[in-house]
């Protein structure tokens, strides 16, 4: 059904979201079809029904199905379009699945085994809803197969399934998973949706992970060992960076090597950045201070067309790249990071409405904003406020002497496009040694929850004056 979706944006109020993967199982009365006790199948119980009633179930149930899976996919479609839609639209979007979801869920088990039957046709949106389902079912088999028989053959279906999983897998299961890890007959997509998992929950994988690594040079098996820091890691993935991976394997690298060791981080970093490798740059930037400024404003001159050396000069916080990012604005390759990288440094509110149809219903209207990348608007905007930006030695972040509650508070929000936001995401957790637990993709409520949690954990460490530069609680120079 499509005509209710002639609305901007297609989002609508619904009741807020209900926990997830807290459940364990459904209720008993109705479990059981797919482990083969004695409930009735979907086509036992319709049968009892007169013809229009079943018809009308099979119905709603299709319509909980088909707008579970649309919305989910429609997610991935405004993700991928990079309009700064609104974080009140995103949580509205997202309890509209949670209710379809739950939905599902309290139609127990037959609807889940309709379910199964026709997932190997399934889209990524009926992909994702099938997992999820079996996971608050309490359903192993059904990610079983999943693991086994879907082998991550294109982008989307592989985020489908490690969303499902990362939002419903039960924390009972933990262990499962890690012994999957270690001893079950998996394809190389399945050991890595799985060590993505672990590493975004944060539960460990024993020295399996680590021992897998030593011969894989797979980015989320990396980025996956870095966020659990264990021992040794950044010894380990470092010689990965110096020789010919790719850029996702060297962003992860980098990150395994800054979660760990920063102080080791930095130094390697500098050299990576002094040899123009523009993977470096926003790690380096996490790392060092007003002496980061020169090498980063090179690179940015050597290899102006990547967005890494702009984004890093903003999220430096050095108000001397203010000049040199308003002359970037003037080149098309350079411009768009550049400004995001002005938005870092000043806050300036240059943000564009539009108005848009969607490429693939036309019916459906995006309304977003986009930060103007005028050279004309940011020389009028900084005009009357360069005083603002001139005391040397002060790092700034969004207008203000940096506060890290500023970039917590600015994560609450869509401002920022969203690689950029898991740039500031990443910063927090190296310069202030905090785990973190959210980053772009993360659904509302648990972007909020994880926010709060890291605010406590920064506000608890010792006290460092704003618009200094600091790493582990030190001033860093």
């Amino acid at each position: 059904m499509r005509s209710s979706r002639a609305r901007v944006n297609g989002f609508r109020p619904n009741p807020g979201p209900i926990p997830c993967h807290e459940r364990r199982s459904c209720d008993p009365g109705i479990a059981g079809i797919i482990l083969g006790t004695t409930s009735l199948t979907i086509e036992q119980t319709l049968h009892r029904f007169s013809p229009p009633a079943a018809a009308f179930v099979r119905g709603l149930y299709a319509e909980h199905w088909d707008e579970s899976a649309w919305l989910w996919e429609r997610r991935e479609g405004l993700r991928e379009a990079g309009p700064l839609i609104s974080t009140r639209q995103w949580a509205q979007s997202e309890a509209r699945t949670e209710a379809h979801v739950h939905a599902l869920f309290r139609g127990g088990t037959w609807v889940l085994e309709d379910a199964v039957a026709r997932s190997t046709e399934a889209t990524p949106g009926e992909l994702h809803t099938l997992v999820r389902l079996g996971c608050r079912h309490g359903q192993r088999p059904i990610v079983e197969r999943v693991l086994s028989e879907f082998e991550g053959e294109s982008e989307k279906r592989s985020w489908a399934i490690r969303e499902a999983l990362l939002w419903d897998l039960p924390v009972a299961w933990h262990p499962w998973i890690k012994d999957r890890f270690e001893h079950g007959h998996l394809g190389e997509w399945a050991i890595e949706t799985l060590a993505f998992v672990a590493g975004r929950r944060r539960f460990s994988l024993g020295r399996s992970l680590f021992e897998r690594v030593k011969t894989s040079t797979n980015p989320t098996l990396v980025d996956a060992l870095g966020r659990l820091w264990e021992p040794g890691a950044a010894e380990l993935v470092w010689p990965y960076a110096q020789g010919e991976g790719s850029h996702a394997l060297k962003r992860a690298v980098s990150l395994c090597v800054l979660r760990n060791d920063p102080l080791a981080a930095r130094r390697l970093l500098q050299w990576a950045v002094e040899t123009g490798q523009s993977w470096a740059a926003t790690g380096f930037a996490m790392s060092v201070g007003t002496s980061g400024f020169s090498p980063l404003r090179r690179l940015s001159e050597r290899i102006p067309h990547a967005t890494e050396p702009w984004w890093a000069l903003g999220m430096l916080g050095h108000t001397g790249a203010i000049p040199h990012l308003m002359t970037a604005l003037s080149d098309d390759g350079a411009r768009v990071a550049a400004a995001d990288a002005l938005y870092l440094l000043t806050g300036a509110d240059l943000f564009e409405a539009f108005e848009e149809p969607d490429p693939d219903e036309p019916a459906l209207i995006h309304v977003g904003k986009r930060l103007n990348t005028s050279p004309d608007a940011w020389d009028a905007w900084l005009r009357d406020r360069k005083a603002a930006f001139g005391e040397a030695g002060v790092r700034v972040r969004f207008g203000q002497p940096f506060d890290p509650r500023r970039t917590l508070q600015e994560l609450r929000t869509t401002a920022v496009r969203s690689e950029l936001r898991d740039h500031l995401v990443e910063e927090l957790e190296v310069r202030y040694r905090v785990p973190i637990d959210v980053d772009a993709r993360s659904r509302v409520n648990d972007r909020e929850r994880g926010l709060q949690a890291v605010e406590r954990m920064v506000l608890a460490q010792p006290k460092v004056p704003a618009g200094h530069w600091t790493l582990l609680g030190q001033p860093v120079g």
